[in-house]
């Protein structure tokens, strides 16, 4: 399959995909706005939060500097965040009515938002004569439309620019060094990283989400994640002790690691300390300058084992909070702003991404980008094993659960069974709050 055709693929499976599912669900209670403006009489300034480093921050830092020389009536204002615990921290802070306007956001917790009337309406203005988007749903693929309209009655919460997903970086010297393949299963990774581990005295792998690696383990598995009908986790079975008993013990063994401090297994990648690594693509960059040509390493696709094919991706849509009409069309004038084809696609090649926006992505910048780089052909890859997973009021929650489980289950703090137990208990809790 040509690589322009492997990456629409991507697209229409993405946007359907990890935070799906939740359309007309009964506890999404946000209003429609009473009233909008479509013109501003004065300056506004609007802040975004983001938790971005280096030339990701820089990126972003000059589309809003465009945006602002282009506007004189609005200021768009960056505020750097660090990343552990900003999803909880952020929620303290809208709560509080101390958050930001706006803010680069997944359904999962987009839901928590709309189920406290937190977040923009886009729809008035998206349907406007004058400042909207005529024919805006036929400007994106079918499942990114599906997946920001998913809380019912076509309405829009959540504006996608673009796509990233989870690639496998590996040491190729060390790998070539051993006679090693890349591996396609996760019993191929586990054998691949024996050999490293006993070689080397170091783990082998690891992974930046632990979460989006025991989804990926459990629904390859055969098991489901969330009983949206009950409103509890599914996983709470023998294939989801199995998974995090596998992934604990390698642990406990010195063939798989945490990522500990570190936050990203860039750095620990880069200086050898671990010879493969489930993370984002838009980490490539961060991969290359730790490696700094001290050997040759690879992206390909994450492994795929068991009765079903199930990889996640990782959709960036942006979100704005409500507050006044003036900011809130102000936050709608700047997403309009970065959904252009040309500031869209930009925005993907400086973060390693695929664009959403479908002229964005069939733009000659984009495609020509995109067929000599290594992360997005391992997305396009694939592509056509992308699956999704409810979004829903408190699967927030589930998230942060299923971290500590299998933080708690390596470390040898609780026993596999143990911590599965305490992640499901703590999980039909809050999503039980929500009926």
């Amino acid at each position: 399959m040509k690589l322009s055709k492997m990456l629409n693929v991507f697209v229409l499976f993405a946007l359907i995909t990890v935070f799906g599912w939740a359309a007309g669900s009964s506890d999404q209670r946000a209003q429609t706005p009473a009233g909008i403006i479509t013109q501003l009489t004065r300056p506004v300034e609007i802040v975004m939060w983001h938790t971005l480093a280096d030339h990701h921050q820089d990126a972003l830092q000059r589309i809003v500097d465009a945006f602002n020389s282009q506007n004189p009536m609005i200021t768009v204002v960056l505020q750097s965040h660090p990343r552990p615990n900003f999803e909880p921290r952020l929620l303290q802070a809208v709560r509080n009515n101390v958050g930001p306007d706006m803010v680069s956001i997944f359904a999962n917790d987009a839901s928590n938002y709309i189920a406290e009337d937190r977040l923009i309406d886009f729809t008035p203005y998206l349907n406007h004569p004058v400042v909207g988007v005529p024919g805006f749903r036929n400007t994106i693929p079918p499942g990114s439309y599906d997946d920001i309209t998913q809380w019912g009655g076509d309405r829009v919460f959540m504006l996608p620019v673009i796509a990233t997903g989870p690639v496998l970086y590996y040491n190729k010297t060390l790998y070539d060094s051993f006679g090693l393949s890349v591996p396609q299963t996760w019993s191929q990774l586990e054998a691949n990283s024996r050999v490293i581990a006993r070689a080397t005295g170091r783990p082998a792998f690891g992974a930046d989400s632990l979460q989006d690696l025991y989804h990926s383990l459990i629904m390859q598995g055969g098991s489901q994640y969330i009983n949206v009908n009950t409103r509890t986790v599914s996983f709470d079975n023998a294939i989801g002790l199995e998974k995090l008993t596998w992934f604990a013990n390698l642990v406990q063994e010195g063939v798989f690691r945490l990522v500990g401090e570190d936050q990203f297994f860039s750095n620990p990648f880069g200086s050898e300390a671990v010879a493969s690594y489930i993370g984002s693509s838009a980490g490539v960059d961060f991969v290359s300058g730790a490696v700094d040509g001290k050997f040759e390493f690879g992206v390909a696709p994450i492994p795929v084992e068991g009765p079903a094919v199930w990889v996640p991706t990782y959709n960036m849509a942006y979100a704005g909070f409500t507050s006044n009409p003036e900011k809130e069309f102000a936050v709608y004038e700047f997403y309009k702003y970065f959904m252009r084809p040309e500031v869209a696609a930009q925005w993907a090649i400086d973060y390693a991404a695929i664009p959403i926006p479908t002229a964005a992505l069939n733009s000659p910048a984009f495609q020509a980008y995109a067929a000599n780089h290594i992360s997005v052909q391992a997305l396009a890859a694939q592509a056509h094993r992308i699956g999704g997973l409810p979004a829903i009021v408190g699967s927030s929650t589930v998230r942060s659960e299923i971290l500590r489980m299998m933080e708690v289950a390596s470390l040898g703090t609780r026993t596999p069974s143990q911590a599965l137990a305490d992640a499901v208990a703590a999980s039909n809790r809050e999503l039980g709050l929500h009926r």
